[in-house]
């Protein structure tokens, strides 16, 4: 659905912007809330009546935008926190945290929506704070996250905490690598390791022909049990005979 900005709408737009969102969140927010109407052909008539005034207003906004930015960019705010050894944060450091120390430092309030903050802080360090006052216009504020058990003790800056960084995640690469090769090799000794299954096989024709032997030994020994009988047989007749010749 289309619809004419009548304010600025952060991540949306400024007064006059013409833009597309969702049916239900203009019909069910931004219209309801005066910050849009539908851009129907009337309205989009009253746009161009007062466009020459929404210029004017718009200049205005940015200047003032751009005076407020100068008591912000470039400045420093330090917070205290519990950690590690190892520098690690314990809890977390919220847009709430960053919107009191910015009303507590520069006696002003300012709305956690227009904070940007690119890094999620997670250990001590220096972290860039970016804050929208205006579609046109930003400040940059330095946040220092150090430990409130040693409050004085030096925090890394942006650069070395995002060479550290840099280091970390070539660190876990590495080792991802190495894991990696670990596991192709655990799997290449797996697959060139013989199976029970082909022990089994190579096993089981040892037996088989050790059965056969045994066979061919009692085959043998049958054979030899039926020749003695004709043996015994063939030395009877012969007796008789060689008697004969001896009493001869």
């Amino acid at each position: 659905m289309k619809v004419i900005l009548k304010e600025d709408v952060v991540s949306l737009g400024i007064e006059g912007n013409v833009i597309e969102v969702a049916d239900g969140y203009a019909r069910n927010y931004l219209i309801p809330k005066g910050l849009a109407v539908p851009a129907i052909e009337g309205n989009l008539k009253d746009l161009e009546f007062r466009r020459n005034a929404i210029k004017k207003k718009e200049a205005k906004r940015v200047s003032e935008a751009k005076e407020h930015a100068k008591k912000f960019d470039g400045k420093k705010l330090r917070i205290l926190v519990k950690v590690t050894e190892e520098g690690k944060l314990y809890g977390s450091v919220s847009l709430n945290d960053v919107t009191d120390l910015i009303k507590e430092k520069f006696k002003k309030e300012v709305d956690k929506r227009i904070i940007v903050l690119h890094d999620h802080i997670k250990e001590t360090g220096t972290y860039p704070l970016h804050i929208r006052l205006h579609p046109e216009v930003e400040a940059t504020i330095t946040l220092e996250v150090a430990s409130e058990e040693d409050p004085k003790a030096k925090v890394p800056t942006i650069e070395e905490r995002e060479a550290k960084e840099k280091e970390d995640k070539k660190r876990e690469k590495k080792e991802k690598r190495k894991e990696e090769a670990a596991k192709k090799e655990a799997v290449d000794d797996k697959e060139a390791a013989p199976t029970g299954k082909e022990e089994k096989e190579e096993v089981e024709p040892t037996d088989k022909q050790g059965k056969e032997e045994k066979k061919d030994k009692k085959e043998k020994g049958k054979e030899k049990k039926q020749k003695e009988p004709k043996d015994k047989d063939k030395d009877k007749e012969e007796k008789p005979k060689k008697e004969k010749k001896a009493s001869k």
